[in-house]
């Protein structure tokens, strides 16, 4: 499997406007967290996955403009040399109480021909969805959010490395787990 760095676009790494700007992926909201994100902040990025309507068939072109337009005025920022970005999670399990921590990265995947199984697709995905994120992925020419991918590390290797890493920032989410 590939994996590459990437020039990362992302907000500035300050804990308070973090807080009030990161959203959970767009198929898990309700209309009423859509409002509450978007009455957080006038750029909580629920405005770049969402838009202002989801019958608003610009809504796709106006993502595009508006993550354009956060950059040029320096709510986003881009980084100048590509990077791998790693991603820590502390949270409780909803089955157990118990504390655990997710740590993940953010990197460029390069997709392996059809039939490799390196990269196996999610058993139960919805056309409507797919066609929906397709469609804005095309308009901003890029992919504006992580997609979630599980990998295999039975021996650790990329745990024990990510663990000697110290976080630019921490902050909590919307469901107040420690980022």
């Amino acid at each position: 499997m590939d994996i590459e760095p990437f020039k990362v676009i992302h907000y500035p790494l300050k804990s308070d406007l973090l807080e009030r700007v990161v959203c959970p992926p767009y198929d898990k909201f309700t209309n009423e967290q859509i409002e509450s994100f978007r009455n957080q902040d006038p750029h909580n990025y629920v405005w770049a996955i969402l838009g202002e309507s989801l019958q608003d068939h610009n809504y796709y072109s106006e993502a595009a403009k508006r993550l354009r337009a956060w950059v040029a005025e320096g709510v986003l920022l881009q980084e100048d040399s590509p990077k791998v970005l790693v991603y820590r999670q502390t949270y409780k399990s909803p089955l157990t109480g118990e504390e655990k921590t997710r740590t993940g990265f953010y990197a460029l995947l390069k997709l392996p021909d059809p039939g490799d199984n390196a990269v196996l697709p999610h058993e139960r995905t919805f056309s409507e969805h797919k066609a929906d994120r397709l469609k804005l992925y095309s308009e901003v020419r890029g992919t504006p959010e992580a997609i979630f991918v599980l990998y295999s590390d039975p021996k650790g290797e990329l745990g024990e490395m990510f663990n000697d890493l110290s976080p630019d920032v921490t902050f909590p989410d919307f469901h107040g787990h420690e980022n």
